[in-house]
This record gives structure tokens, sequence and C-alpha cells, in this order.
């Protein structure tokens, strides 16, 4: 019943669109939680949040410790959320040199740039993909918060460029340019000062942990998501 092939064919390509979707969907919820997560302070609502993604979400690979973390601490001891908010205050403001590492703008992790073209950089990277993340630190546009919201706004626009939810036919030079984009970002700048700023963050003192585990997973994360996209890159026909 060879006239059933097609129709298994168009099934088969539905259900993979259907998966990328999501996949997509997640890589930008992803990048938004990290970047919600370092933006302020956590407060109960938040904390309560965490803890029913902890029970539910099974196991979460790079996010495990995180996760396992969070099971384990489920019942924050007293003032628990106020010593996070020293940590967080320690560990992401800058409040002075001797109380924790520089706050995290990639320019002050890139000794070989000056800050200004460091800076440049970044903002035409978000106006060549016609991108203006959400920017809550006076316009110093190369925050981590700022970075990571163009990650997940980018892979969003992958979504609409894919064309994956419509019939339309896919234009792939405009699906390449996009991941590499995505591709170029994460080399050329937020892989680029990430791991020194890790590093900082694990020589502080870091009253419940929290932090380091999650900016672990972040960095773990975002040397996942560019294999992802190499390899994305190569399945559109491009090396």
């Amino acid at each position: 019943m060879g006239w059933e092939l097609p129709g298994i064919v168009a099934a088969q390509k539905k259900i993979l669109m259907m998966i990328n979707i999501k996949y997509l969907e997640l890589r930008s919820h992803t990048y938004g939680l990290f970047a919600g997560l370092i933006s302020q302070p956590i407060n109960e609502i938040t904390w309560q949040q965490l803890n029913q993604w902890a029970k539910r979400a099974g196991k979460c690979g790079f996010l495990t410790p995180m996760q396992t973390w969070i099971i384990k601490n489920e019942k924050l001891p007293n003032n628990g959320l106020t010593h996070m908010a020293v940590d967080y205050a320690r560990l992401f403001t800058g409040i002075a040199q001797e109380y924790g590492p520089p706050p995290p703008y990639e320019h002050l992790y890139r000794e070989n740039l000056e800050p200004s073209s460091c800076r440049t950089a970044v903002i035409q990277c978000y106006k060549n993909s016609n991108v203006k993340p959400f920017d809550p630190y006076h316009n110093v546009s190369d925050h981590i918060v700022s970075e990571l919201q163009y990650m997940s706004t980018l892979s969003l626009k992958q979504i609409h460029s894919d064309n994956l939810l419509s019939n339309m036919k896919r234009d792939e030079n405009k699906i390449v340019i996009l991941i590499s984009e995505q591709q170029s970002f994460l080399q050329h700048h937020l892989l680029s000062w990430v791991h020194l700023w890790r590093n900082r963050i694990r020589e502080q003192k870091n009253n419940l942990s929290f932090y380091s585990y999650m900016i672990d997973a972040l960095v773990c994360f975002i040397e996942q998501d560019l294999k992802y996209l190499g390899d994305n890159n190569t399945a559109h026909g491009k090396t």
C-alpha cells in the first residue's frame, strides 16, 4: 500500500517539527530562567516555584546539582532568604572590591578589550539581530542578564524563522543566519568570560551555596547549547 508512505513521511516530519519547537521553547525558557534568577534576589514566591519545579522535573542533567540542593533545602533555616539575599549582594552587585567579585558585566572580565569596545560589540550584535533585550542596568548592555535575554529572544525568533508553525516553505538561508548569530554570540561573548566569572564566584564566601550551583549549571548549559547550535548548523548544510 505505497500510497500510505507520503502520509507516514509527512506525519514523521510533523512530529520532528513539534519536537524542535518544544526544544527551542525550552532553550528560550532556560536562558530566561537564569536571567531572572540573576536579575534580583530570590523572594518567597520564587523559592516556592523553584521547589515545585525541583520536585516535579525528574532528572534534569546539568541542572541536577541545583535541583538536589533545592530539594535538600526545601525548608530553609530561619532567615534563609535573607542569607540568600546577602549572597546575592556579595556575588552579583559589586558593592566593594574587598566584599565580592566584580559584577557580571562582560567588559569587566575581558582584560584584552577596552570596556567601550566590548560594550559596542555586544550592542552591535543586538542591532544586527534587531533585538533589544530588557536592560535594567543603566544601558550597560553587556550585563549577563541582558546577554542571556538576548539568547532567549533569538531562540524564540528561530521558531518563527524556521516557519515551524506554518505550512510555508522553509527559508534555509534565514535559518542558517539565525543559528550562526547565536553560535557566534556564545563563542565571542558569553563563553569568552563566564568561566572566569564562575571561578570568581567559587572563590567567594557563599552562605547557602545556591548561587554556586546555579552558576555552574548556567555555564554547563551554555557549553551544551553551543554544541547543539553547531550540530544544528551542520544539519542545515553549514559546517
